[in-house]
């Protein structure tokens, strides 16, 4: 596997590796991963209880930017691990889910 995340693994999806807070049920706060898809030329992220969508870039260092989750309009700069199928982004790591997986759905 490269270590440059490719344009062109549309529908490649993405999750946290430690269960984040995702909004506020009945009993409290709910758990649970947020996650990142790659689509169309745009990602789609979902963390807490919001979704943010934009287009992304990447570099041949295997960097991704995109302005996404940035309100000052300075890109988000995430690193893809090519030996592990992982993604830094916004601090945390994300881990490739299998195609078909429900944290695929609603991106």
């Amino acid at each position: 596997m490269q270590n440059v995340f490719q344009p062109g693994q549309q529908g490649a999806a993405y999750r946290s590796v430690e269960l984040r807070e995702v909004g506020l049920g009945p009993k409290g706060v709910a758990m649970g991963h947020w996650t990142l898809a790659f689509r169309g030329g745009l990602v789609s992220w979902r963390h807490s209880d919001v979704v943010e969508k934009a287009r992304y870039e990447v570099g041949a260092d295997g960097s991704i930017t995109s302005p996404v989750g940035n309100p000052s309009d300075r890109p988000v700069r995430a690193q893809y691990d090519g030996r592990t199928d992982r993604i830094f982004w916004v601090g945390m790591w994300y881990e490739r889910v299998a195609p078909g997986h429900p944290d695929q759905e609603g991106q």
